[in-house]
């Protein structure tokens, strides 16, 4: 099965998604169509990513390396740390619905005013009896948000069910206990958030994660393993198969919605470089 998206979202870096741009929506890096899984298949990742993702071993490279590290850091060093200034004009943002959501802890929020505004966000769709892409998607984020704590502590993480008649606060909460997820303050906060069916699924097709065969579109084990990344004030925003590897995902979240240049830049001089070479800020 070839999974396609519906795409509406702004611009992406080479790896990612490119979310302005339908016809890279559904072909992997070597521009064949992404490989996905049937139902009764876990196992295999494709460029879509609805297939379950493999849960890695943090880079044995995470303190850096590499012959330009030294060089790298000194140069980290005089990248500015001051905050990008707003772009004017429209907002990739100004297209989702603000819609209501309810966390595990049973708290009312907004999907705009709440989640998504005044900070970076990284937004998956999920649901506690999936047994396929899911339980792998929200192992990577959980390994993702460690790095987070260091890389760009102030995003948000937002696991939002695809059965909200069926996933209340209190089965949200059972399920981050099961997945070892805790509500730990050093940490990113991770919202894993309820609410109406209909807006769900208004919100989840707004931000162009939904199949064009309707059918198919209606079976949730069908659903694309995701990871929809922004950053509403410098109005970035990209995706990536939760496949990917960490590094990658680390990479490009943090430098598609870091806030400043020094941020954007840090997860890569601190990992080693990059998937498509070593990341060299200090020049030839």
């Amino acid at each position: 099965m070839t999974t396609r998206y519906a795409i509406l979202l702004g611009c992406v870096c080479a790896g990612a998604f490119c979310l302005n741009d339908s016809r890279r929506g559904d072909r992997s890096r070597s521009g064949e169509p992404a490989a996905c899984c049937s139902k009764d298949t876990t196992e295999r990742t494709g460029a879509a990513g609805c297939c379950s993702p493999p849960v890695e071993t943090p880079s044995a490279n995470v303190s850096g390396g590499g012959p330009y590290a030294a060089l790298n850091e000194s140069r980290l060093r005089d990248l500015s740390d001051v905050p990008d200034p707003a772009p004017p004009g429209p907002r990739v943002s100004d297209k989702l619905p603000n819609v209501e959501l309810i966390n595990q802890n049973g708290e009312n929020l907004r999907f705009l005013d709440d989640l998504v505004r005044k900070h970076p966000v990284c937004v998956v769709f999920f649901y506690t009896r999936c047994t396929g892409s899911c339980p792998g998607t929200i192992a990577k984020l959980r390994q993702l948000r460690t790095r987070f704590a260091r890389e760009l502590p102030d995003i948000r993480l937002v696991s939002i069910t695809l059965e909200p008649d069926d996933d209340s606060p209190k089965e949200l909460r059972e399920y981050m206990e099961r997945s070892g997820i805790a509500d730990d303050p050093s940490l990113p906060a991770w919202h894993f958030c309820t609410g109406q069916a209909d807006e769900i699924d208004a919100l989840r097709r707004a931000m162009g994660l939904y199949e064009r065969d309707p059918v198919l579109d209606a079976d949730k084990t069908q659903h694309a393993a995701v990871m929809v990344f922004g950053n509403d004030r410098t109005n970035r925003w990209a995706a990536l198969a939760s496949g990917s590897t960490l590094d990658d995902l680390t990479h490009t979240i943090v430098r598609i919605a870091g806030n400043s240049p020094r941020q954007r830049y840090s997860a890569a001089i601190r990992l080693g470089g990059t998937a498509h070479g070593h990341l060299n800020l200090a020049g030839p």
